[in-house]
């Protein structure tokens, strides 16, 4: 029982790491689209 309790914590820990390590990617991938986003804007209201 004991063995099977730690082999599930550690089931649950590398999930837990992979969920923080996906969401730390999404956010990367937001500031980009917001930055891109931004500097086109900004761009195309100094062309008109």
């Amino acid at each position: 029982m004991k063995k099977e309790i730690s082999t599930a914590g550690n089931l649950i820990q590398i999930i837990s790491q992979s969920k923080q390590n996906a969401l730390k990617k999404v956010n990367e991938e937001l500031i980009q689209m917001y930055w891109k986003v931004g500097e086109y804007l900004s761009t195309e209201s100094t062309k008109g």
